[in-house]
């Protein structure tokens, strides 16, 4: 029996929206992968701009999926101000990492690790906040960045922890 044969039922049992969320779960987990991908461009400021073009294309397919008009100019400004403002932590730990990979071999080994690890898990997360606010009704226009820092927070350290068990459990053959 294919895969297909096998979900079948189960999705003809979940309703509508059931169906909305698990295609969006599932949007998540590809563009936090095409995330984790674009972090593994050597220079910061490319690195950057790549993920952050990953998390907006995966907001416009997010926002399709609801049926909320897509506003290009206000989600870039949304990122910026839900991933950019979290905390001073992260801010630093951005700093101290584009120093870290200015110092040449270990940088760039170091950079390698943490910048795909840190984009994948800020796509997870951004994208379950945007899940979130949809499913509760919300659309582009009402989404508050700043209400939503804490949650955001606590699902990029969530998303990390999943992340390392999932590395913890790939073992080298």
């Amino acid at each position: 029996m294919s895969e297909a044969e096998v979900a079948a039922p189960i999705r003809a049992a979940l309703s509508g929206d059931a169906q909305r969320l698990l295609g969006a779960e599932r949007t998540v987990v590809r563009y936090a992968q095409w995330s984790l991908l674009a972090g593994l461009v050597p220079f910061s400021v490319l690195d950057i701009a790549a993920v952050t073009g990953v998390q907006a294309k995966m907001i416009y397919d997010l926002s399709g999926q609801y049926g909320i008009p897509f506003q290009k100019e206000r989600i870039k400004t949304l990122i910026g101000s839900l991933v950019g403002g979290v905390t001073t932590t992260s801010l630093a730990s951005g700093v101290v990492g584009s120093a870290v990979r200015a110092i040449p071999l270990v940088g760039s080994l170091l950079g390698v690790v943490t910048q795909p690890a840190i984009a994948y898990a800020t796509t997870v997360a951004l994208g379950r906040v945007f899940i979130s606010h949809f499913e509760a009704g919300g659309t582009l226009l009402d989404f508050d960045p700043i209400e939503m820092r804490s949650f955001y927070t606590g699902e990029v350290e969530k998303a990390a922890k999943e992340a390392e068990q999932a590395a913890a459990e790939v073992k080298p053959a």
